[in-house]
């Protein structure tokens, strides 16, 4: 039986990991279809890539609405789950499933709205639309990692702290923070992925000259396959390896210090 586990186990693990594996290859071939088995090693893609300055601005509008989109959702987010797990009130529940509300919601719809929403109140689409809109759908995310943090922490430790002399803003800076920083990382992480992946309601807030990564490549999707994409493909993963690098060592450092 342990077997038969394993093995699909493995299978599982190859069905998840061999799309990447080829994309990585693929990468590299230095001819100029999309196919296995490359017919050789080469750079080009990259180079054309590097010397591609839409791919270039489209990502720098992806990284930069990503980390805005990441850095507000985060600080929304621990107000939210803070008051929402220390605060007693009632319709406390409905506003739980509200918050949840554009998790379960399908993008489509969502994207819809929040055009019709920004013309009804006279906004036109641009970048500030559509880190308004990543903020909205990475908001859940955030407020359910962070709550989940806060529930885990023994509230007496604030208590000892304010007995010892320490006011509310310094016992949360030096004692609850802290504690909970491994919800804040992660959900710092997931409003960054949220926000960069993000194609489908992009595609509607955006405006003119607005255009983020995954609408690039949707873009040149629609006209060739080329071993170009792939490459942008790669580089794009290998940021996200590095963000997830970046976030177990930021989380270590802050076990270490717990």
């Amino acid at each position: 039986m342990r077997t038969v586990l394993h093995g699909v186990s493995g299978l599982a693990y190859v069905f998840l990991f061999l799309p990447i594996v080829s994309l990585i290859i693929v990468s590299f071939n230095s001819a100029s279809l999309t196919s296995l088995p490359i017919d050789g090693w080469s750079l080009r893609w990259y180079e054309a890539f590097f010397d591609n300055r839409a791919a270039w601005a489209a990502l720098g509008t992806s990284l930069g609405v990503a980390v805005a989109c990441a850095v507000v959702t985060t600080i929304l987010g621990l107000m939210a789950a803070y008051g929402l797990v220390r605060i007693r009130f009632r319709g406390k529940r409905l506003l739980q499933a509200l918050i949840v509300l554009p998790i379960i919601v399908p993008h489509l719809v969502f994207g819809i709205d929040l055009l019709l929403f920004f013309k009804a109140i006279g906004i036109s689409p641009n970048a500030f639309t559509v880190c308004i809109a990543h903020i909205v759908l990475a908001f859940p995310f955030a407020v359910l990692l962070i709550s989940t943090s806060l529930s885990g922490f023994n509230p007496t430790l604030e208590d000892a702290a304010q007995d010892l002399g320490a006011n509310e803003r310094r016992t949360f800076l030096r004692v609850t923070l802290p504690l909970i920083a491994p919800g804040v990382v992660s959900a710092i992480l997931v409003s960054f992925t949220v926000s960069f992946d993000e194609f489908v309601v992009s595609f509607f807030v955006s405006g003119k000259g607005v255009v983020t990564l995954p609408l690039f490549l949707y873009s040149e999707l629609r006209f060739s396959v080329t071993p170009e994409i792939n490459a942008i493909s790669t580089f794009v993963l290998l940021i996200s390896v590095l963000v997830i690098g970046l976030t177990q060592w930021l989380q270590g450092r802050v076990g270490r210090r717990r």
